[in-house]
């Protein structure tokens, strides 16, 4: 295939489906009748998106906003988020058939909890608005031409106006493209922020945790340096051996590659002041005088998670009524201050989400255009953009993807970009 008005979307995950409806959509609006087609490395396209919310797809967040963001440039995102806001997200995909709901106060999910109709709404949508989609296609280079762009792959050469590069990260390998995104854009001359996984289990001394596999709490999670919190998260805390997990916890996890002497002091019992934990105390010590200390926390947290911190201050089978106030107290402090050493984070397999990308500095925010070769676009999680958990990085791959979509039409016909 070739044609100078061709417009050419490498990588078939939320962004680039977005991106490649989005310029249907505007190019029809705008009368125009040009190619769009979208390659896709993998057999098929919406890989990664089928495994989005634990396979319930938490879509968008309406509290998405610059500040929910990460990277060298943060408000990089504010542009795209303000031209395709969370409430245009639910009316778009309202349009499309789906039906969405808010849970709690801003998490939005398909009504009927399943990725997998949001994927087809997407790829039904692509296939009415005549958008062609090539899977088994690895994209292999794109080369800059006088005008327009060669993009060389595994099934042929075409020659295009303007292509949009929207291959992801490297983050779940597993359902990721890997880092061809990047080398191709390299090519190009654009710089790469070094890549590191974020919403990724933290590691610990599996001594601490082994005893607690398997076992999840409600608490709270803070990430310390020195004397200082960097960042403190409230939810539920997983144990599994050698790590830490749960949202919660994972939200943590982007800046243990940042401070490299950190360590996780847990609070379980987030709801009651160090005061009240040590008059909850007090008051097991009294009642309880009998009893062995293996059940002094039984009826405040979980069973076990409740021995084991016990066990680490006094044996489990002295009486509650031998224990010291000097223990009492010890055991009240590591209720809302636990400690646990920081060793790193889990590998990318285990990772939500790329941290690192491509520099935002080298592509306008307005439009999500390359400002080193025009006409070369790049959407999503390829850029240095990562967000929180919650649906806010799935809401920034629709956001730039739907720019990125609309103004490369607009390029490509010759219209100002707005």
């Amino acid at each position: 295939m070739s044609g100078q008005q061709a417009l050419v979307i490498v990588g078939g995950g939320a962004s680039g489906l977005m991106a490649a409806l989005s310029a249907a959509i505007q190019c029809r609006e705008m009368h125009g009748d040009l190619p769009i087609v979208l390659l896709e490395k993998g057999p098929r396209v919406g890989k990664k998106l089928l495994a989005t919310g634990n396979g319930r797809c938490n879509l968008s967040n309406l509290k998405a906003s610059p500040g929910r963001y990460h990277g060298q440039d943060p408000d990089f995102c504010r542009a795209a988020l303000a031209a395709f806001s969370p409430s245009a997200t639910i009316d778009f995909f309202g349009k499309l058939g789906l039906l969405c709901r808010v849970e709690g106060d801003h998490l939005v999910y398909p009504y009927c909890e399943q990725a997998s109709t949001v994927l087809d709404c997407l790829r039904f949508a692509c296939e009415r608005m005549g958008v062609s989609i090539r899977c088994d296609c690895d994209v292999q280079s794109i080369q800059k031409l006088r005008k327009g762009f060669c993009v060389l792959s595994s099934t042929g050469r075409i020659d295009c106006g303007a292509v949009i590069l929207a291959t992801g990260g490297i983050a779940s390998p597993q359902l990721s493209s890997g880092e061809h995104g990047y080398r191709l854009a390299k090519s190009l001359g654009h710089r790469c922020v070094p890549l590191f996984p974020a919403l990724v289990p933290i590691r610990t001394d599996p001594a601490l945790t082994r005893p607690l596999k398997g076992i999840r709490v409600k608490g709270s999670v803070s990430l310390v340096e020195g004397g200082t919190i960097l960042r403190a998260e409230r939810g539920e805390i997983q144990f599994s051996d050698g790590c830490l997990s749960g949202i919660s916890v994972m939200q943590l996890s982007r800046l243990v590659s940042i401070h490299k002497h950190t360590r996780i002091l847990l609070d379980l019992m987030p709801d009651y002041s160090q005061k009240q934990v040590q008059s909850l105390l007090g008051r097991m010590h009294s009642l309880l005088q009998s009893e062995p200390a293996e059940r002094l926390l039984a009826g405040l947290i979980n069973k076990r998670v409740g021995q084991t911190l016990v066990k680490q201050i006094v044996p489990l089978n002295r009486p509650i009524g031998s224990l010291s106030s000097a223990e009492l107290d010890e055991i009240g402090r590591r209720m809302k201050a636990w400690e646990f050493p920081v060793c790193g984070v889990g590998a990318w397999k285990n990772a939500q989400v790329t941290a690192g990308g491509l520099s935002t500095s080298q592509f306008h925010r307005q439009t999500m255009e390359s400002r080193l070769a025009p006409g070369f676009y790049a959407a999503g999680e390829v850029l240095d953009v990562d967000g929180d958990c919650g649906g806010f990085n799935l809401q920034w791959a629709w956001s730039s993807g739907y720019v990125a979509g609309r103004c490369a039409v607009q390029h490509l016909l010759g219209r100002k970009q707005t």
